[in-house]
């Protein structure tokens, strides 16, 4: 093990490459969002986006399907009922709200 780690270089790690590409996608799309006036970040435009692919959907199923935690989801509902993109009576009925 010691001999790996002597070698080890954080720039061509696969771990820091993922995290360096993430880092670049994220600021081109909030630089999108920006320049077109959105008031959603793009953790909202997501939650909006799979709301839109499959309507009903419940917070923990929305939890699993952007990879967010279910604290998440509901911060996140809460504020874009507030900006009136949706209607909470999506989710009327359903147990886990």
């Amino acid at each position: 093990m010691k001999k790996y780690w002597q070698n080890f270089s954080l720039e061509q790690s696969l771990g820091f490459i993922l995290h360096r590409t993430l880092t670049a996608i994220r600021a081109v799309a909030r630089y999108e969002f920006q320049n077109e006036a959105s008031d959603v970040t793009i953790d909202q435009w997501i939650i909006l986006c799979a709301l839109w692919e499959k309507e009903g959907r419940s917070q923990t199923e929305l939890s699993e399907k952007t990879y967010k935690d279910r604290a998440t989801v509901t911060r996140m509902l809460d504020l874009l009922e507030k900006k009136a993109y949706f209607s909470s009576a999506i989710f009327r009925g359903q147990k886990d709200i």
